[in-house]
């Protein structure tokens, strides 16, 4: 809820008053990281350092070239780092200074609606993981989003939260597999459209 007049704002109301959640709400996702992405750490990064380490070689997932998509201050990158992998690169808008600072990678400022428009459709890269952002991709970007994503990575690796968002096959990815740890879900999707 909004602050309107004498109504009080989700943080002042809920009892965690700096869940990330909260602050979507009182300022819109948009909102939020345009006034904190600098200083943006994901309070979840134990669980997707979890997830990751547990379905990295079982899954098989092909990491020679990563695009660590939405990157926040660059957790997956950091948890790849540990695993051995060295070709990344983080893609977000609001977080730039976060994750260069935090990683010592560079991040390039794209956003979802940066992709849709084809800013990333010369490049080929083996995975794309996305942690704890897509379910914010706007619901009428998503299709073309997940489309244009199909076109240059051969897997999609989609942590999130909750079961959002939901992949059709006819946007370019057919499901592989899922697991949910820790209340972290993780779901590998094959790319229809792009053999790397």
């Amino acid at each position: 809820m909004k602050k309107k007049g004498n109504h009080k704002t989700y943080h002042e109301e809920e009892k965690n008053p700096n869940s990330v959640r909260g602050f979507y709400v009182d300022l819109g996702v948009k909102g939020y990281y345009e006034s904190h992405g600098s200083e943006y750490q994901n309070p979840h990064e134990d669980r997707v350092r979890k997830v990751i380490k547990s379905i990295i070689k079982e899954w098989d997932l092909k990491t020679s070239k990563v695009l660590d998509l939405a990157c926040g201050s660059g957790e997956v990158t950091l948890i790849l780092k540990d695993l051995g992998v060295k070709d990344i690169t983080g893609a977000d808008p609001y977080t730039v200074t976060a994750y260069e600072r935090r990683t010592g990678n560079t991040c390039r400022p794209i956003s979802f609606e940066d992709i849709t428009n084809g800013k990333l459709s010369e490049e080929k890269f083996s995975i794309i993981i996305c942690s704890y952002a897509l379910h914010l991709a706007k619901e009428e970007l998503l299709p073309v989003l997940a489309m244009q994503l199909s076109m240059i990575s051969e897997q999609l690796l989609i942590i999130t939260p909750h079961k959002r968002p939901d992949i059709e096959e006819k946007w370019g990815w057919s499901f592989v597999n899922e697991t949910v740890l820790d209340r972290t879900r993780a779901r590998l999707y094959k790319s229809t459209f792009c053999d790397e």
